[in-house]
């Protein structure tokens, strides 16, 4: 059998864990803790991020104009770069 490199979470029985943890909402976490006068700077924070589309359609437009003219690169070094940087920060969790 193959062992994976790196470092394996083990429950108290001595198993690898594989289960995942639901995240709560901020607004909620914050409603519970010590600061709850956070709560309606928090909400209005939501409220704005809400109003705004998902994604950043000139940003979507730039890009789409430069695939369609030749003009976009790819750069496979920081592409990897940034690859390797997400799995040591998930790996480090």
């Amino acid at each position: 059998m193959v062992q994976s490199i790196g470092p394996k979470p083990l429950s108290s029985n001595g198993r690898p864990v594989a289960s995942v943890t639901r995240v709560a909402s901020a607004a909620k976490t914050v409603a519970r803790g010590d600061d709850v006068g956070a709560v309606p700077q928090l909400s209005g924070v939501a409220a704005e991020a809400a109003a705004q589309p998902p994604v950043d359609a000139a940003r979507v437009a730039a890009l789409r104009a430069q695939i369609e003219n030749g003009s976009y690169r790819i750069d496979p070094d920081a592409i990897a770069d940034r690859m390797l940087t997400m799995k040591q920060e998930w790996t480090s969790k």
